[in-house]
């Protein structure tokens, strides 16, 4: 037989007790009071009623490449699988270091090779590729050297002055190879200044 009492005032201390008074929730987690029941507001990376469960970032295999998975709070890591780096094991190393650098150039290295590009001004001597083979770069880097300066060579023409018709030389400059200038003159007419 159950009694059910109906209470019209309430004295003392468990007149004030909540639901979450028992501190319920686990991992430093809010409880939330709600009548006749409570719940949790779980820390990233818990789970379950009371916030007790970590949740497995491991689920659904992140590292790439054959890399081992560790799950933590809110967070996994990957160890990586020989010849793979990255924070999920993406990218390919090939057990090399970072590729050599060159002066006055930069270096972008993808899947054990490494690609050269100068910078501005300057050009490529040599290979623009090496490879990492077996923990070793194999080839040798190219140099970037300042790149050649255009020397502009003015010639002087002699022109012919009669007094019929007067006129001036005027040079224009006619690009016709890369790194290299020809003039041809270009006469107009003498308005008699110099």
């Amino acid at each position: 037989m159950n009694l059910f009492f109906k209470v019209s005032s309430c004295t003392g201390n468990l007149c004030n007790a909540t639901n979450c008074d028992s501190n319920p929730c686990k991992n430093g987690a809010t409880c939330l009071d709600h009548n006749s029941n409570f719940s949790c507001l779980c820390k990233p990376g818990l789970t379950g009623r009371l916030c007790e469960l970590h949740q497995n970032r491991c689920e659904s295999s992140p590292c790439q490449n054959g890399g081992t998975c560790t799950n933590g709070v809110d967070a996994f890591t990957c160890t990586c699988a020989r010849g793979f780096t990255g924070d999920t094991c993406e990218k390919r190393t090939g057990d090399c270091t970072d590729p050599p650098i060159v002066v006055n150039g930069r270096v972008r290295s993808r899947n054990s090779y490494g690609f050269y590009t100068c910078n501005s001004g300057y050009k490529t001597i040599g290979i623009r590729m090496i490879r990492c083979v077996n923990g070793r770069w194999i080839g040798k880097p190219p140099t970037c050297q300042l790149g050649e300066q255009f020397k502009i060579v003015v010639k002087t023409v002699p022109v012919l002055f009669t007094k019929s018709s007067m006129c001036t030389l005027i040079s224009r400059p006619l690009k016709v190879a890369e790194n290299s200038f020809q003039y041809f003159p270009r006469l107009r007419e003498f308005d008699g200044s110099l």
